[in-house]
């Protein structure tokens, strides 16, 4: 019976020279499995046209919150959800991409339009997806009316 590593154990990634290593010992290394999706850069509102104030970066993260570093393979999707106003998300490159060492950086995102209560959602087939908080995609000068609860009428 060989010992088992868990590479869950770690942040840490673990490298070609020690996974040779441990298998010339007789050790073997458990799989990481990935369990969800996080936003490691989160993105946020602008003015129509313009680009994001934060470009969003996506992690794949194993179920105790590890980046899974191993990760070359995960197609992750950005979509933009919300209420009201004509609002669309575009990125350069598209809003489709591949993870490299369990990351997925987004490039020259925009949204089109406007909105209230948006949100980016990052989603991955088999896995939890990622939301954004909620923000505001409006045109300057166009704050009026907005403050909740508040009438300039009354």
């Amino acid at each position: 019976m060989s010992p088992m590593l868990d590479d869950e154990e770690s942040q840490h990634r673990v490298g070609p020279v020690i996974r040779g290593i441990l298998s010339d010992i007789g050790w073997t290394l458990a799989p990481v499995a990935p369990a969800y999706l996080y936003f490691v850069d989160v993105p946020a509102g602008t003015q129509p046209g313009e680009l994001l104030l934060t470009q969003p970066r996506v992690a794949v993260l194993n179920g105790r919150g590890y980046t899974v570093a191993e990760d070359n393979e995960t197609v992750i999707t950005l979509s933009l959800v919300g209420t009201g106003g004509d609002a669309a998300l575009s990125c350069d490159g598209g809003l489709v991409k591949t993870a490299k060492e369990g990351l997925a950086k987004y490039t020259g995102c925009r949204i089109e339009g406007t909105g209230i209560g948006l949100r980016v959602v990052a989603w991955a087939e088999g896995l939890t997806s990622a939301e954004s908080p909620p923000f505001v995609v409006i045109r300057r000068g166009n704050f009026r009316g907005l403050t909740a609860g508040v009438s300039r009428d009354e």
